[in-house]
């Protein structure tokens, strides 16, 4: 998952997408970007993806449907763990008799457990390099279920009972080759961690203040 950043003029934000395959999707809403935050911390150079994160500021009001929805931050922490969530991502299907994978045009939602460093990096010691205290790891091992590929970005989600909403508690970072060099959704993926940068991600949403905000309640921490 290379990370090349571009000028926010050349962005949009395909709001409500579920079908890549439909340009004309209903529902689906094309919004342009006005200004894009990458974290400081974040180098492209380093050798591993610490402060994988970045806070996109859409140039207008968008009105919430069935297929847009608001989400809620997590607490500010330090914490090493999160709960096991899902993942809303095009991921990459397996085609033996062709050899090679391809991207799913529907999004799938996911269940996907959260792993423990102590489970993750002695079967990957690669994802351990690539790691930082600031970033969990997911997934299943040889499920072929997962993020890939294209879905970088991607919201870890959790969610404290069925009639609470969503918390974004991760971000789709990286994952792992095969030896054909195609991201393999048989390993677990890297994420990072959202509640080590929710201080920074309002500090950005206070900078940001020409724009207008719509402040929704969701009830983020509602006890169960």
């Amino acid at each position: 998952h290379h990370r090349k950043i571009k000028l926010a003029e050349h962005i949009q934000a395909h709001l409500g997408k579920h079908n890549l395959s439909d340009f004309n999707e209903a529902g689906m809403k094309i919004v342009s970007v006005a200004q894009i935050f990458v974290h400081p911390e974040w180098n492209i150079t380093n050798t591993n993806f610490d402060a994988d994160i970045a806070v996109i500021v859409l140039s207008e009001l968008v009105e919430f449907s069935d297929r847009i929805q608001p989400v809620c931050l997590p607490n500010q922490g330090n914490s090493y763990d999160v709960d096991d969530g899902s993942i809303v991502a095009w991921f990459m299907k397996y085609q033996p008799h062709k050899h090679f994978s391809s991207h799913s045009t529907v999004s799938h939602h996911i269940q996907i457990p959260f792993r423990h460093a102590a489970f993750c990096y002695p079967r990957f010691p690669k994802l351990a390099e690539l790691s930082s205290h600031r970033m969990f790891c997911g997934g299943y091992e040889n499920q072929f279920k997962g993020s890939c590929t294209g879905d970088s970005g991607s919201g870890f989600y959790t969610s404290a009972s069925p009639s609470s909403p969503f918390a974004i508690n991760g971000i789709v970072s990286t994952s792992l080759f095969d030896h054909n060099q195609i991201c393999d959704a048989n390993k677990i993926t890297l994420y990072t961690n959202v509640q080590w940068f929710v201080d920074w991600i309002k500090s950005k949403m206070e900078e940001t203040k020409e724009v207008q905000w719509k402040t929704v309640d969701l009830n983020c921490f509602e006890e169960e």
